[in-house]
């Protein structure tokens, strides 16, 4: 069975995956969890079971802190991953580990959420597949530098987990 690393940054992407991570195990898939110290995200991955490995935390707004959290992070994330055999990789914006998972040859979906970042202009070119909702026009996601890597789905990221 695929072997796939998910890594949470925030706290409602583990709202998000936890139903996912739920189907995936009950299909026979093998799931690592890396997540980011932000908000509460370690709160809910406890919470609903969920086991993880805590990797860096959230840097703020200022851009040079940022930049550090990137390099930091997508080295703790590389030294993580690099000797797991991962299939595939998967988040939602996470840079650190578009990075890490670039470096080390995994395949990455970015699941899109939120058009406004201007971070896509980033992920959309680390990322190997992009998952967006089928309401966000092309064009806007061609001009972050989508291209065809593009898979819409109806409705949107909250209906994932709503409906669990």
């Amino acid at each position: 069975m695929p072997k796939i690393w998910l890594d949470i940054t925030n706290s409602p992407h583990v709202v998000f995956y936890n139903p996912i991570i739920k189907r995936m195990k009950e299909r026979g898939y093998d799931i690592a969890v890396t997540a980011r110290e932000y908000a509460q995200t370690k709160g809910l991955l406890e919470l609903f079971g969920i086991d993880h490995v805590m990797i860096g935390h959230h840097r703020g707004k200022n851009k040079f802190k940022k930049l550090i959290g990137l390099i930091e992070r997508s080295g703790d994330l590389y030294r993580f991953a690099k000797d797991k055999k991962f299939d595939a990789a998967i988040s939602m914006g996470s840079h650190d580990m578009m990075v890490a998972a670039r470096r080390l040859g995994i395949p990455h979906m970015d699941l899109f959420d939120y058009e406004y970042s201007q971070g896509h202009h980033i992920s959309f070119r680390l990322s190997s597949l992009i998952l967006s909702p089928e309401g966000v026009p092309r064009e806007l996601l061609n001009k972050m530098g989508a291209g065809d890597k593009v898979v819409f789905f109806p409705g949107l990221k909250e209906q994932f987990y709503i409906h669990y």
